[in-house]
């Protein structure tokens, strides 16, 4: 077992499995998880959908941008699953890497579109809830993907999820963080 004393971000692109691994990795750790959309969407007393339909993807880059910033110097143990623009705007994947440990959930289109492709799963995220079809998803997600992937392997651990079953992903990342802090 390690302790690890500061921030563990899981970041990449949505449906990557950044809330669930991280909710499981957080007992594997036995600290707190918080989801820094649910956090922004608390603070605003809005949810995502309705900030971004009331004020503009800028402003919730800008809202991101602050509630990272209030880490700060936190020394505190804790793992964040961090919204998948966070690190591609603002320059805070250097924030993100100056005050906590990053992980990268690498995902494939076709993962992506499988686990995005459904009403639920694309009603509670706003920049894809106008993409009706699996076909469109899929363009939709590569685009962007081509757009993020370089802030994203910015991360200090990189790990591709697509051939790990469920359930498998957190002791990976739990084994790939002791492996990185232990060298």
């Amino acid at each position: 077992m390690f302790l690890v004393q500061k921030p563990i971000f899981l970041i990449g692109y949505m449906g990557c499995g950044k809330t669930k691994s991280g909710k499981k990795l957080a007992q594997l750790l036995h600290t707190q998880f918080i989801d820094s959309d649910v956090q922004i969407s608390n603070k605003e007393n809005l949810s995502i959908p309705e900030i971004f339909a009331r004020h503009g993807e800028a402003y919730f880059r800008i809202l991101e941008h602050n509630w990272l910033q209030n880490f700060g110097h936190s020394r505190t143990p804790l793992v964040i699953a961090a919204g998948g623009g966070m690190p591609c705007f603002n320059d805070n994947i250097a924030l993100m890497n100056k005050i906590g440990l990053t992980v990268y959930l690498q995902a494939s289109v076709n993962l992506l579109v499988k686990r995005l492709a459904t009403p639920k799963a694309q009603q509670k995220r706003p920049l894809i809830a106008h993409l009706k079809t699996p076909l469109v998803l899929a363009a939709h997600i590569a685009s962007q993907l081509t757009e993020r992937e370089p802030y994203y392997l910015q991360a200090q651990i990189v790990l591709p999820v697509d051939h790990l079953p469920a359930g498998q992903i957190e002791t990976t990342i739990f084994s790939s963080l002791n492996t990185y802090l232990h060298t």
